[in-house]
């Protein structure tokens, strides 16, 4: 009986194995295999997403060879220079491919670009594009080359939406952009992108269409209030930090919002001051959500729930409980002179969750409003112990988990608030005591999805520890163990490592280092291993080694194929 092979297989079904696997896989499996299977591919291929984050770097070029062929596919690019692909931006610029040949793209995502030419470069041939991210750009600091940056991507003429994240030096830039955006409608800015008063204001006159901002802004004076309005902007979600004064004297600039987020620190506007806001300056508001961290000074003869209680009704007025329904609750703890708290809309909106020992509401039914699935990044400490032993708070659920850093020995309340882990990607574990691979074991055989595991240790991790198993897991950081001494010794036996399960699978490995011959022990023996990031400790800091001798070394060791970064404090490598 003849076998059937994967090329017998009739078109219809070929695509529709090919609609699950990613661009990238699909390229790297199937492409090139014959005339028909490649024709099928490029025919079915619609507005795809190539995503060039966390691959190897002979996928890249193989990947690169298949760009001419379907340069008219590509509707959204990822490019990333992080520690993974430590030279792909320049790589793809070197190989001369240019984004306007791309006639599709609508979507770029630039991430860990910290040259400003590949950048600039980069963004010269964006004139199509409606959506870019630009991110972790950390080590761009000189003023005019970041001025330089925002002046291009405001010059880009069909750009709708922009996002900036980690981008240390950028914020303090806007108040001095001169060209005029007449496209952007959207902006999103990541937390480490701060804006100043004056910057903002800027912002708004050379972005005459924006309707929605994501920021965070400081305000250190109540006098931030402005004669102008902003009538355009419909939606505003702020982390603000600074004084209350100064928050609602700059939100009675918005009269047509109709989506409000807040996230302060430090600052607690009571229910009465909102309500009268809204009243009186925000007559469009359909949606508010609030987060509010607040740090309050214990009162001798005070009762510390009795005043919580005061500052909760502040929310239980009929504007609050009857016309608009909004419920507030707050979740706090107390030690010998203050109190920390949180107060936050329900139901819970924000991706980062702050669990204190004790909770309350304003809603009736104690029940209601335990389901926490905006939340993707959650810590679970003893202060989370606290809050779900409590018997009102047995409902609580953590449905969309995706970064979770959890302290073991943990309580059995982490499996009834987690009730799947299927969307948990990235996995950081603090051993308090004694490493304990059970505990460990446990979490991996519940998360069939986790991509990173990070573990953190006060005691030297025993050569035992490696046995665990998780076949998902193919990023592996161990910088964060701590060392017995100062001396020139391995943590543990490398061997150990490399011929565990996870030392097999893993693509990604990030370890301290303290001889450089430890850095080819791990490359040339871990096969799978795509990405090397070691943190120098000993004597690989000392000045006996220095960048360029180093340098030297490896290229000398490596193969020729490999991408070689090396700073102070890191070697990274790239094959």
């Amino acid at each position: 009986m003849r076998t059937m092979k994967f090329e017998d297989l009739p078109n219809e079904l070929m695509i529709s194995i090919f609609e699950y696997l990613y661009p990238i896989d699909l390229f790297q499996i199937f492409y090139g295999l014959n005339t028909r299977i490649d024709q099928l591919i490029s025919k079915n291929l619609k507005d795809c997403e190539i995503d060039l984050r966390s691959i190897r770097k002979q996928v890249f070029f193989t990947i690169c060879t298949y760009f001419a062929s379907i340069h008219d596919k590509i509707a959204s690019l990822i490019l990333s220079g992080n520690e993974e692909t430590p030279s792909l931006p320049e790589l793809f610029l070197q190989n001369d491919f240019a984004l306007t040949d791309f006639s599709r793209l609508k979507s770029l995502t630039l991430d860990s670009i910290n040259s400003f030419t590949s950048l600039q470069s980069l963004l010269s041939q964006c004139q199509s594009l409606s959506n870019l991210q630009i991110s972790n750009c950390k080590k761009l600091h000189e003023e005019e080359q970041v001025l330089s940056i925002l002046e291009s991507v405001w010059n880009l003429p069909d750009l709708k939406n922009f996002h900036l994240k980690d981008c240390l030096h950028f914020g303090k830039m806007f108040k001095y952009i001169k060209n005029v955006s007449s496209s952007i409608e959207s902006l999103l800015f990541g937390d480490v992108v701060q804006l100043d008063f004056d910057g903002f204001i800027n912002l708004v006159h050379h972005t005459v269409k924006l309707q929605h901002i994501c920021m965070t802004m400081e305000s250190s004076h109540s006098y931030l209030r402005t004669t102008e309005l902003f009538s355009l902007i419909i939606s505003l979600k702020l982390v603000h930090k600074g004084i209350r004064y100064g928050l609602i004297n700059f939100l009675k600039a918005f009269p047509t919002l109709t989506d409000l987020s807040v996230e302060t620190e430090g600052t607690f506007i009571d229910g009465y001051t909102w309500e009268d806001l809204i009243r009186h300056s925000l007559l469009n508001l359909e949606r508010f959500q609030f987060q509010m961290n607040a740090l309050l000074v214990r009162v001798d003869g005070v009762d510390v729930e009795q005043r919580i209680d005061e500052l909760l009704n502040t929310f239980r007025s009929p504007f609050w409980i009857e016309e608009r329904q909004w419920f507030v609750r707050c979740n706090w703890t107390q030690s010998s002179d203050q109190i920390q708290t949180t107060f936050y809309s329900l139901p819970h909106s924000f991706e980062k969750f702050i669990a204190y020992e004790k909770s309350k509401s304003t809603c009736f039914n104690r029940n209601a409003f335990y389901s926490y699935d905006q939340v993707k990044i959650l810590t679970y400490n003893d202060s989370i112990n606290g809050l779900f032993s409590l018997p009102n708070n047995s409902q609580v659920c953590f449905s969309k988990i995706q970064q979770l850093t959890v302290e073991c020995p943990f309580k059995e309340h982490i499996w009834s608030f987690i009730p799947t882990w299927n969307t948990l990607k990235s996995l950081h574990v603090i051993f308090q005591n004694k490493v304990n691979s059970i505990l460990l074991q446990s979490i991996l055989d519940k998360s069939p999805n986790l991509y990173s595991l990070s573990i953190q240790s006060k005691f030297p991790l025993e050569n035992a520890f490696f046995q665990f198993q998780s076949e998902s897991i193919h990023r592996l950081d161990l910088t964060k163990v701590v060392h017995l001494s100062n001396r020139n010794i391995s943590l543990f036996d490398y061997e150990s490592l490399i011929n565990s399960p996870i030392g097999r699978q893993c693509q990604v490995l990030l370890i301290n280092i303290r001889r450089k011959d430890e850095i080819l022990n791990l490359t040339e023996n871990m096969t799978n291993l795509r990405a090397f990031i070691g943190v120098r400790e000993g004597q690989m800091r000392s000045s006996s080694i220095g960048e360029e001798k180093l340098y030297q070394w490896l290229e000398e060791s490596l193969p020729s194929s490999a991408s070689i970064n090396i700073s102070s404090t890191y070697v990274c490598l790239w094959r």
